[in-house]
């Protein structure tokens, strides 16, 4: 009988275990189908997300030029300073800082200052600066005397 009973046992088991295979295969593979799935929405959303970033930054980059646009006059054309060229403008005139200081009305000590690039000059002074530079070296010479004489 004992034979019987662990050879019924092993029969049923056996069926059990085929039985849930059967139900389990299909499961599995559905699974790993999903997991595909999952993982290549994964990747589209960082995608996804490196263009919005990246579009994000373009227009950010577009509106602040837009805005520089708008905040400048439309005929004038934006400045750049250095103040090498500003050392080398005024060592060309054979000017001292003390008479640049004077054509352009700020401090002996300003003028120091953009000379060593510690501060620069807003917008305004730069295009000051801008239009001294077009004048030549008897011009701000007759413009300097008008000043000293005028104190």
């Amino acid at each position: 009988m004992a034979n019987l009973t662990s050879l019924l046992r092993d029969e049923i088991t056996r069926l059990a275990k085929r039985q849930i295979n059967a139900e389990i295969v299909p499961l599995k593979k559905r699974w790993a189908q999903q997991r595909r799935v999952i993982a290549s929405l994964k990747e589209e959303c960082s995608t996804l997300r490196r263009e919005v970033a990246q579009l994000s930054k373009r227009a950010h980059q577009a509106s602040a030029t837009q805005a520089s646009a708008d905040a400048g006059d439309a005929g004038t054309p934006r400045r750049r300073f250095s103040a090498d060229g500003l050392r080398a403008f005024r060592s060309r005139l054979g000017l001292t800082v003390r008479e640049l200081a004077q054509l352009l009305d700020v401090s002996e000590q300003t003028i120091y200052n953009w000379e060593t690039a510690s501060t620069r000059p807003q917008p305004a002074m730069i295009d000051t600066i801008a239009r001294l530079r077009a004048l030549g070296k008897r011009e701000l010479k007759a413009r300097l005397l008008e000043l000293q004489e005028a104190k």
